[in-house]
């Protein structure tokens, strides 16, 4: 099974005040582009998971999300070998770490086939760096957001 995982721009980025946990609330209006990493998931003969992605190095947040949704959901498939055809520049502002991650996710809810695992996957991406906020709050941070995108002239402009 195949997922592409798209890169974003940030068109807006409000960050709030402190919290008690250390760090700042954020909102960001983003905007998904073609750029696009592409994932793919098969069973492995492997003992365990596998996230391969070549020429990348260190923490992997698709391995991360492989892991969170065994253990949210209790699922104990086979292995799984996840290999991710880096497109979207590493550390870029690009999003593609977390953009592996959620595509790994509806790679895995796909992949299960029942909807108990859909719910668990939804559950698990709750884990992720992608705050839940009420309506409200995000429609006021957008409307500061709005604000701070309409002082700016497009690029290009005279």
């Amino acid at each position: 099974m195949r997922e592409l995982a798209p890169a974003k721009i940030n068109l807006c980025l409000y960050v709030g005040p402190l919290r008690s946990d250390g760090y700042h609330e954020l909102v960001s209006v983003m905007q998904a582009i073609d750029l696009a990493d592409e994932l793919e998931l098969t069973d492995s003969d492997a003992t365990a998971d596998d996230v391969r992605c070549p020429d990348v190095e260190g923490p992997n947040l698709a391995a991360s999300a492989l892991a969170a949704f065994r253990e949210h959901t209790g699922w104990d498939g086979p292995p799984q070998l996840l290999q991710i055809e880096k497109r979207i520049p590493v550390a870029a502002g690009l999003g593609g770490g977390s953009a592996d991650a959620a595509a790994t996710l509806r790679l895995l809810a796909s992949f299960t086939l029942d909807a108990g695992w859909r719910r668990a996957s939804a559950s698990a991406s709750r884990h992720s760096p992608t705050p839940n906020r009420s309506a409200s709050s995000s429609c006021r941070r957008a409307q500061s957001c709005r604000r701070l995108l309409c002082m700016h002239k497009p690029i290009g402009s005279a």
